[in-house]
């Protein structure tokens, strides 16, 4: 299935703009306010638009975040009892699903290793006994890009790519400040009228509070994920380690990130260098791309290895 390109235009426009007005959105696409509407409507029952989420830079607010590959025995026999355990944690990120040496992938957020390990410790000792092999990466940063496989007619833009860092300055947030974000973090849709009702706020004053976050550059941008799956897509999760610290390093993280197949990628500290994603029509492109790879950098790629993305479960940034 292939999106026409009304379609690729209005998701490339609202893919970081979630908060958005529909009739902005139709004028940015050449459409009636109630064709885009009906459109984003239709993306939605197809499930197409998986969901809306407000994306925060957490490290600013003295959080990283952790990835957890887990090899665990006998994983589907459990998968449902397993899944509900791990949605205990509050500060989890994601939980993606995968074959091949690693079965399960967690990935929380957390204010030292030692939060961390406080949180996970109730599914460990649990599941301790089924759970062959475990490993943890620690991300540095992030690069976040639009889920450009899905627009083939549109050509893309170096400028839209989010890059999320530590930044020197962390931030404190006050209630009214918590508040806001926890509201509009699941939903950033939410209307400014209701919400400024709910906290006893004038909709100027919640319009203030929200820029603030954004001039903290705790709010990076209001993201609407989309199911490229649903379009017959592919995704894999593939990991790079390095020789030794170079200047090229930096060479192949500006190549990853100008590619129109990786919407997100990770640098990392632990069992590998870097972890990204990747998302193909088919699993030739995606051999195809870790050969060139492979070829364009062997002077600094030590071992590269991917999985398989069977299912992604997302709670927050």
């Amino acid at each position: 299935m292939k999106l026409d390109i009304k379609d690729q235009k209005i998701l490339h426009t609202i893919e970081f703009d979630a908060r958005m007005p529909i009739s902005k959105v139709a004028k940015k696409v050449r459409l009636s306010k109630e064709v885009t509407n009906y459109r984003i409507k239709k993306l939605e029952n197809n499930g197409i638009i998986n969901s809306y989420r407000t994306l925060f830079n957490l490290y600013n607010l003295g959080k990283d975040y952790y990835a957890i590959f887990f090899k665990i025995k006998d994983y589907y026999q459990k998968e449902e009892e397993i899944l509900a355990e791990l949605k205990k944690i509050k500060r989890r990120s994601r939980i993606m699903i995968s074959e091949g040496r690693w079965n399960l992938i967690l990935t929380l957020r957390s204010t030292s290793i030692q939060q961390m390990i406080q949180e996970t410790t109730p599914f460990l000792a649990k599941y301790g006994e089924i759970i062959e092999e475990k490993q943890i990466s620690l991300t540095k940063e992030m690069y976040i890009s639009k889920c450009y496989p899905i627009y083939p007619d549109i050509e893309k833009d170096a400028a839209e790519i989010c890059h999320i860092k530590k930044d020197d300055k962390e931030i404190e947030l006050g209630k009214l400040d918590v508040l806001i974000s926890k509201k509009i973090a699941a939903n950033p849709k939410y209307s400014l009228k209701i919400l400024a009702s709910e906290v006893n706020l004038d909709v100027k004053t919640i319009k203030k509070y929200i820029e603030k976050l954004k001039t903290n550059k705790l709010i990076i941008h209001y993201r609407t994920y989309i199911n490229a799956e649903k379009l017959g897509f592919k995704r894999f999760l593939v990991m790079v380690s390095f020789k030794t610290l170079s200047k090229e390093n930096q060479e192949l993280i500006n190549f990853l990130k100008s590619s129109r197949i990786v919407p997100i990628l990770y640098t990392c500290f632990g069992m590998t260098d870097l972890i990204f994603e990747i998302i193909v029509s088919d699993i030739t492109d995606l051999f195809n791309y870790l050969k060139e790879l492979s070829m364009g950098y062997s002077s600094i790629i030590k071992e590269t290895s991917f999985l398989p993305i069977i299912k992604y479960d997302r709670n927050s940034n």
